[in-house]
């Protein structure tokens, strides 16, 4: 499903358990998020957790798969891979 800028949607985040390097299993909790998808920035911030630095926007960022979404809940910008989410149409 290719989604269009502007437009909103249920974005339910699937679960489905892998397994991390050291054997274990991974899985993550169901969440459901209320997005609008914005028009892809030309730059991001990269946060390493000691420094915050403004670069263009990464290479992999730019494919078809990724969409730069607001959350319509907490207002707060976020990105939702095609692979990782179900959509639907928010009425």
């Amino acid at each position: 499903m290719l989604l269009a800028i502007g437009c909103n949607y249920l974005a339910r985040q699937k679960s489905e358990p892998f397994e991390d390097l050291d054997g274990r299993i991974v899985e993550f909790e169901n969440r459901t998020y209320r997005i609008k998808i914005m028009p892809k920035p030309e730059t991001v911030i990269v946060d390493d957790g000691v420094r915050k630095v403004c670069e263009s926007l990464p290479d992999h960022l730019k494919g078809e798969e990724w969409y730069s979404a607001l959350n319509l809940e907490t207002k707060r910008s976020m990105w939702v891979h095609h692979d990782t989410y179900d959509f639907s149409p928010l009425e």
